[in-house]
């Protein structure tokens, strides 16, 4: 790729539909970035540039301790579009998820810090249009962080900022309303993180699907799914976060958060809360601190209480200065020193009342703007005859330049009736070619054609053998095929025979069977596959790349895995059921990131 002045790019850290993002040093800081880059064929769109541009400058305005901070943006060769922001060594939540499902005091505690970065951004008037795990990075002292606000909208706004024909949002964590309308509001953002804190408890996705249409459909169709039975008593929460109709579901975040904090799991007693968006002093809520951050938030509440403190402060002392100001104004007085100061800012009350002296200088004020207006109708005829004089040099200058433009119009008249002359012998000369050239192209069309005639002879002879060949062999296929339907069809029947014999059997020990096989770029995978029932593990096979279990009826869940990755499905059999599942991945080609470098040292 081309080099980007004042970056000096290290490696590749990540790679999407979009950009590709590398670690890079910012050369005149020393310091790392995420150096975000978008891909050369996306920058020619219009749309296209106006989102990235609208990326930047959503971030810019969006300073929150919970999101991402962009220090840079810029276009090399108007063909490179990159963006430098605060490189997060930690990771993301979708990595920690892909190992498994985070705690309960885990999982409240990161969904607080995203909530708390939403919540701003909402309240400036933002929506992020895709939360989703890939999206929520963490520092090196695990706060989680909300990035990727490439899709972010105004809700003001009625213009779309996403390239015309992307899906405008992650479809598997899109809310209804996101999938069928673009008239979003904050609620759409609530929906996504409900489907978010689903997956966290439980490792799985809320909704599972095969296609973009049938994502849809779950989304707008089918029920919040239940949570384990440890997790019970968030359940109501999770089916109002998770409501098809935006006007049931929470109507900000913080409403969100609150109700997870006050649903109490029946073995804990409940504590203190620290959300303080309370709108009450003495509420008590269930919020376990988090694993190695409680020092974080404790450090956050107390330096939050300081700035309160000092701004109160900075407010108290401005309106003294400012009621000095005005004092000293009125009376006409000279600036005082800082023991008078304090005296007069301790009887402002009775400085306010003085109301006879403010009216005075308002009549001051209105008698001199008289006489300045009578200073202008008086102005000296000096002043007048000089302005004449500047009026009749510009208007010479005008006629100068007019008479110059005539000039030139003449010249380029001049100048079109040579060309037009010109293009007129040239056309002559080309017709005059042309003439030639089609009695050349006559004469030879004319041998073409009697070679054309001697030619559809010898194809007409050898058409009339053709046919004659090709009804010999119609009559052998004909016959061919015949044959080769009976055979089908009897192997069929006797397929369908043993199928059935099968199904009789399976029905007659009220049983049903499901195959399942496991392949890796289309070859036969040996893996562990398992079949669960509610959450229950029922069937086993280990190192096998198919397998086939014979089950009473019921619901069950069907998985396998692959270098860390897992993949499942969940089906119902019924009487006589023989369901086949198939597991299909593809090898990895993503490397594991090394360890974040070293912040090198400043030497100045």
């Amino acid at each position: 790729m081309k080099k980007i002045p004042n970056y000096t790019i290290e490696r590749e850290i990540g790679e999407g539909g979009m950009a590709t993002v590398y670690l890079a040093v910012q050369d005149m800081l020393h310091r790392y970035v995420a150096l975000k880059v978008m891909r050369p064929e996306l920058t020619q769109d219009k749309n296209f540039r106006q989102s990235f541009l609208s990326e930047g400058s959503t971030i810019a305005n969006l300073e929150h301790s919970n999101i991402i901070r962009i220090h840079d943006i810029g276009i090399t060769d108007d063909t490179v579009f990159y963006m430098a922001m605060e490189y997060l060594s930690g990771g993301s939540l979708k990595e920690r998820l892909d190992k498994g499902k985070l705690s309960y005091s885990h999982t409240v505690f990161i969904l607080e810090e995203v909530a708390n970065g939403l919540a701003y951004a909402h309240k400036k008037g933002y929506i992020h249009r895709d939360i989703k795990p890939a999206n929520i990075l963490f520092r090196d002292d695990g706060i989680a962080i909300l990035s990727d606000f490439g899709l972010a909208k105004l809700q003001s706004s009625s213009g779309e900022l996403t390239r015309m024909g992307f899906t405008k949002g992650t479809v598997q964590y899109m809310s209804p309303e996101q999938a069928t309308t673009t008239d979003l509001d904050q609620r759409s953002d609530i929906y996504s993180l409900g489907l978010v804190f689903y997956e966290m408890l439980t490792g799985d996705k809320a909704f599972l699907a095969d296609s973009t249409i049938q994502a849809i459909h779950q989304h707008t169709t089918i029920a919040p799914p239940n949570l384990p039975d440890e997790y019970a008593f968030l359940q109501a929460v999770l089916n109002k976060v998770l409501a098809k109709n935006p006007d049931q579901r929470y109507q900000n975040v913080n409403d969100f958060i609150r109700a997870i904090k006050t649903a109490i799991p029946p073995d804990q007693d409940p504590v203190e809360s620290n959300d303080e968006q309370s709108d009450a002093d003495d509420t008590t809520v269930f919020f376990p601190s988090p694993p190695t951050t409680e020092h974080i938030v404790a450090n956050k509440t107390k330096n939050k209480k300081s700035l309160i403190l000092i701004f109160a402060s900075l407010l108290i002392l401005l309106g003294s200065a400012f009621g000095i100001y005005q004092y000293s104004s009125v009376k006409n007085i000279t600036p005082l020193n800082t023991a008078e100061t304090m005296k007069l800012a301790q009887t402002t009350t009775e400085i306010n009342n003085e109301t006879t002296s403010t009216s005075k200088q308002s009549q001051n004020n209105a008698e001199h703007i008289k006489q300045q207006a009578l200073l202008k109708q008086t102005a000296p005829k000096e002043e007048l005859a000089k302005q004449k004089i500047r009026e009749e040099q510009k208007a010479k200058e005008v006629a100068l330049e007019k008479q110059k433009a005539l000039e030139e119009a003449q010249a380029e008249e001049q100048r079109k009736a040579t060309e037009i002359e010109s293009a007129k012998q040239k056309i002559l000369a080309e017709e005059k070619a042309k003439k030639e050239q089609k009695a050349k192209e006559a004469e030879h069309i004319k041998k073409q054609q009697q070679l054309a005639k001697q030619k559809a002879l010898k194809r007409k002879k050898a058409k009339k053998e053709r046919i004659r060949k090709n009804k010999i062999a119609k009559e052998n296929a004909r016959k061919k095929a015949i044959a080769e339907k009976q055979r089908k069809e009897k192997k069929i029947a006797e397929k369908k025979a043993a199928e059935d014999k099968r199904k009789r059997n399976l029905v007659a020990k009220n049983q049903a069977k499901i195959k399942v096989s496991v392949t890796l770029e289309g070859r036969p995978l040996k893996t562990y596959i398992m079949v669960t029932k509610k959450g229950k593990r029922i069937r086993v096979a280990k190192g096998k790349s198919f397998a086939v279990f014979t089950l009473p009826l019921g619901q069950y869940t069907v998985s396998a895995n692959y270098n860390g990755k897992k993949a499942t499905a969940t089906t119902r059999l019924e009487e006589g059921d023989i369901i086949m599942q198939k597991f299909s991945f593809k090898k990895s080609t993503h490397k594991k990131a090394p360890p974040p470098p070293t912040t090198p040292s400043l030497n100045y």
